[in-house]
């Protein structure tokens, strides 16, 4: 699991995690050095945004199947009457 994760010391090329473990600092110098060290944070940030925002998988469309045999169920537990189970049939099957 990733730590809340900042700027350590305000230090704009420094990052640190602080978590149930300890503490890492990271710390660059150099022009390569910094290139690097955004890509890490750049990577860092994504990771803590996709942790914080899980992407949820759309679910797929019921199938007529799947619809059909729901307004089975229905009629057979006596929510819907014969005519109702044939009304709402003929619908799902475009008739």
């Amino acid at each position: 699991m990733i730590a809340h994760m900042g700027l350590a010391d305000h230090r704009p090329n420094a990052v640190q995690r602080n978590g149930t473990w300890g503490r890492i600092m990271i710390e660059v110098s150099g022009r390569c050095g910094q290139l690097e060290f955004e890509k890490l944070r750049t990577s860092l940030d994504t990771a803590i945004a996709a942790h914080h925002n899980p992407q949820v998988a759309p679910t797929a469309p019921a199938s007529l199947a799947d619809e059909l045999g729901k307004l089975a169920r229905l009629r057979d537990q006596g929510i819907l009457d014969p005519a109702e189970f044939d009304t709402q049939k003929a619908k799902l099957l475009g008739l």
